[in-house]
C-alpha cells in the first residue's frame, strides 16, 4: 500500500528455513588414528553433514585444511603447509550452511616420519638394480607404497608394491619358516615368507599386492601359503594368487600378485581397522618318505660315554632336525633347508618320522643342556650335533647324546679331589654335620 492508499497485487511467495540446530560433528577417517605416515602434506578425509564446512585443526588450534561436505556426506582436503616430523593430534570443527557451530569432532593421533615410512634402511632398498626393484623408474626408498628387503633365503633382494586403497607400507621383512611357532610338515619355503604391514586409507579397504623376486624361478610346482598367527596354522591360498613374470631392467623376474581386504580372511588380525598384516610365501611340497631319525639324550652319571643301567633319560630337551633340502647343501636352515623340531619324552627319547632320504643335521638345544657337560656325541666332536646320511626306509637310531654333571666329571677325572668329594657326597646320600668350638687366637 502506497502513501495515498493504493494497494499492489500479491508478491511471489518466498520460503525460508530457520535453522538453529547445530550440525553433527565431522569424523576423520583417514589418516587412521594411531597410524604412521610419511607424507608431510597428507590428505585428510572423512564424513559429515552435507553442505557443512569442515576445518581440520592441529594440536595448537591452527587450521591445517578445510573442505565442504558433499551431498554424499564425504569431504577431503590436503594440508596447506608441510607438517613437522613427530607425533601430532588433529580434530575437526564443523559449521553448517546456516552458520551454526563450530562443533568439535573427535581427535586422532598420527606419527609423521619423513621418508617412505617402511622402516627399511635406504642401503638395503638400494640392493635392487638401480635401487628400483619394480622397474618404475623411481627409487624404492622414495616411495611409500614400494619396499625392498634383503632376502636371506635367496641371498638377494625381494620387492613388494602395494596399490589400491591401501598405499603405505609400514613394515616389511622376509621370515624363515623356522621363525614361526609352528612349521609346515608338508612344505618348505625356498624364498621365505613375506611378512608385511600396510596402512589403508579407510577401514575395510582393499590392497593389491605384487611381489617382485630377483630372477625367474621355476614356479610351476609352487603353492602360495599363508601363516595364520592366531591359530598358528598354514593355509593354501594358491587359487587367489597370480604367478607371472615381468621384465625389470632387462631381466625377467618372477612375480606374485593378489588382493587383500582389510579385515578379510587374508588379513592376520581379521579386523577392519585400516591395517593389513599378511605373512605368506611360495611353498614347495615335500615328498615325505618312510625313514626316521632318533634316539636318546641321557644323564651319564658315571661319565663313561655309555648309557648304563639305571642312568635316566633327560626330559624336555629340545632337538632340531635340519634337512639339507633338494640341493643337498647345508644352508644353516635357510634357502631350501627344511627344519623340524621336537622334545625328548620322560625317557629321554625323541624321534623324527616320515623323512625323505637325504642328508640331515641333528642339533641339541644348547641352552637346555647348559648345566651339563657332554660325555658322548655320535660323531665324537662333542658339540651336541650329528650329521646323518639317511637312506630310504632307514630307521636311524644312533643319534644319542650323553651328559653328566660337574660333580660326576670331577669324580671321574680326580681333579680337585677335595672339591669333587664335597660335591659328590650329597649325590651319594651322605650327610656331614660339622661342629664348631669357640676358638680364640
Amino acid at each position: 500500500t502506497d502513501t495515498v492508499g493504493n494497494e499492489s497485487g500479491q508478491s511471489p511467495v518466498v520460503a525460508i528455513t530457520v535453522d538453529t540446530t547445530a550440525p553433527s560433528a565431522s569424523v576423520i577417517t583417514s589418516p587412521i588414528d594411531g597410524s604412521e605416515i610419511s607424507d608431510t602434506t597428507p590428505t585428510f578425509s572423512g564424513t559429515g553433514e552435507a553442505g557443512s564446512l569442515v576445518e581440520v585443526k592441529d594440536e595448537n588450534g591452527n587450521t591445517v585444511c578445510s573442505a565442504t561436505v558433499d551431498a554424499g556426506g564425504n569431504w577431503a582436503c590436503e594440508a596447506i603447509n608441510p607438517i613437522a616430523e613427530g607425533s601430532h593430534t588433529f580434530s575437526t570443527e564443523t559449521t553448517d550452511a546456516a552458520g551454526n557451530g563450530p562443533i568439535s569432532g573427535a581427535t586422532i593421533s598420527i606419527n609423521l616420519s619423513p621418508g617412505d615410512g617402511d622402516n627399511i634402511d635406504d642401503e638395503i632398498e638400494d640392493q635392487a638394480p638401480d635401487g628400483d626393484g619394480n622397474g618404475d623408474g623411481i627409487p624404492d626408498k622414495e616411495q611409500a607404497n614400494v619396499a625392498t628387503q634383503h632376502n636371506q633365503q635367496s641371498d638377494s633382494y625381494t620387492t613388494i608394491v602395494v596399490t589400491g586403497d591401501c598405499g603405505t607400507i609400514t613394515g616389511y621383512n622376509i621370515l624363515q619358516e623356522s621363525e614361526f611357532a609352528t612349521q609346515d610338515d608338508q612344505h618348505f619355503y625356498p624364498l621365505g615368507l613375506n611378512d608385511f604391514t600396510i596402512n589403508c586409507n579407510t577401514p575395510g579397504a582393499t590392497a593389491r599386492v605384487v611381489i617382485y623376486y630377483d630372477k625367474k624361478y621355476k614356479s610351476k610346482n609352487w603353492k602360495y601359503k599363508k601363516y595364520h598367527i592366531g591359530n598358528q596354522t598354514y593355509s593354501n591360498i594358491t587359487s587367489q594368487v597370480d604367478f607371472a613374470t615381468a621384465k625389470i631392467h632387462g631381466k625377467t623376474v618372477t612375480t606374485i600378485s593378489y588382493s587383500i581386504v582389510d579385515g578379510g580372511p587374508l588379513d592376520a588380525d581379521g579386523v577392519a581397522n585400516g591395517i593389513i598384516h599378511d605373512p605368506a610365501g611360495p611353498a614347495i611340497r615335500i615328498d615325505r618318505g618312510d625313514s626316521s631319525i632318533g634316539n636318546t639324550i641321557w644323564l651319564d652319571k658315571n661319565a663313561n660315554g655309555k648309557q648304563d643301567e639305571g642312568e635316566p633319560g633327560l626330559e624336555n630337551i629340545r632337538v632340531k632336525l635340519i634337512w639339507y633340502g633338494p640341493n643337498g647343501k647345508y644352508d644353516h636352515g635357510k634357502k631350501d633347508d627344511k627344519v623340524w623340531r621336537t622334545d625328548t619324552n620322560h625317557n629321554g627319547h625323541y624321534k623324527f618320522e616320515n623323512l625323505p632320504k637325504g642328508k640331515y643335521k641333528v642339533i641339541v638345544k644348547a641352552e637346555d643342556v647348559a648345566k651339563y657337560i657332554q660325555t658322548y656325541d655320535p660323531d665324537s666332536k662333542i658339540d651336541g650335533k650329528d650329521t646323518v646320511h639317511l637312506r630310504n626306509k632307514q630307521n636311524y637310531t644312533k643319534a644319542d647324546f650323553g651328559y653328566t654333571t660337574e660333580e660326576w666329571r670331577l669324580a671321574k677325572t680326580g681333579d680337585n679331589s677335595l672339591l669333587w668329594l664335597i660335591g659328590l657326597l650329597p649325590i651319594l646320600g651322605i650327610r656331614i654335620k660339622l661342629k664348631q668350638k669357640n676358638i680364640s687366637i
